[in-house]
């Protein structure tokens, strides 16, 4: 880590704590908060924004770092700098040994991919990614991993592995065919080729493609209303979907009670019912 740093306002936890002032001190990404709302920028400019050990460790500290402000940051938005997304792994880290030595890729994927792609899927707040450029390989598993999916037009999806001769990884088998299908999924996975924008808005891989000049605003807009919004409610709608793929339709009936159990307990519930009778925008906490 370096230096630079970014000083946020003043933020709130909850249990009553309050943050007088963080920093961040990253060197790989940058990150800012205002109107409710984490934008978290991936800054390897240089080399297409690939991951590397080093940016694991600080996107980890910083989504965990963000999903405690409860009352501070009930969004984040996920992008790059520069005309790449994410390329994926940093090929550099893992170039074969002159020695000799085996790299076990596999031990790779098990530090730094799996803790990663998990605190993506299981974040306590909706996330966007806002997709600038390519995202390659385990960089396109990581923007299918966000909720809402925004593409800039020049943006593009390859799943890069076979020309490496490995398989997809960083939950990119479990993601890519639960939105495009089986057949579709393995064409990406075996001929490698890149999907622009708008083929990958017809097959559900994205929510919306925009003009490249318009993804800064149009992600910050939608994070904006996510951070308005009911955080709870959007949470547990996404542990239903996901869930939902592995269940009988009986069992997501049941599944959608419980969870209106819990909703139903929340102070959001019943501000959004009273707003509803009295005719008037809900004021939701996230809570």
């Amino acid at each position: 880590m370096t230096d630079r740093s970014v000083n946020l306002r003043r933020c709130g936890f909850g249990g009553g704590k309050t943050l007088e002032e963080t920093v961040f001190n990253y060197e790989n990404i940058e990150v800012s908060i205002q109107e409710g709302y984490a934008e978290v920028v991936l800054s390897r400019e240089k080399s297409l924004n690939s991951l590397n050990t080093e940016t694991h460790k600080e996107l980890l500290h910083c989504l965990a770092t963000l999903e405690g402000m409860r009352e501070g940051v009930r969004a984040l938005i996920l992008t790059g700098r520069g005309r790449a997304f994410c390329a994926g792994q940093d090929l550099e880290e893992v170039k074969p040994d002159p020695n000799g030595r085996q790299i076990r890729v596999g031990d790779l994927v098990r530090s730094n991919y799996v803790p990663l792609m998990q605190k993506v899927k299981d974040l306590q707040i909706p996330t966007v990614c806002a997709v600038n450029g390519v995202a390659a390989g385990a960089g396109a598993s990581l923007a299918l991993a966000c909720d809402v999916i925004i593409a800039a037009k020049s943006a593009r999806f390859l799943q890069a592995f076979s020309k490496i001769g490995l398989t997809p990884d960083s939950g990119g088998t479990w993601l890519l065919p639960r939105l495009v299908g089986r057949a579709r999924a393995l064409d990406q996975f075996f001929t490698a080729e890149a999907v622009d924008s708008s083929r990958a808005f017809e097959l559900g891989m994205v929510s919306r493609v925009v003009e490249d000049e318009r993804l800064t605003e149009e992600s910050r807009t939608v994070a904006r209303q996510l951070a308005k919004g009911p955080t709870m409610a959007y949470i547990a709608t996404r542990r239903a979907v996901d869930l939902g793929y592995s269940m009988s339709f009986s069992d997501s009936l049941i599944m959608e009670s419980l969870l209106q159990d819990h909703l139903g307990e929340s102070y959001d519930y019943r501000e959004g019912v009273a707003a509803f009778l009295e005719k008037r925008p809900a004021r939701f906490e996230g809570r």
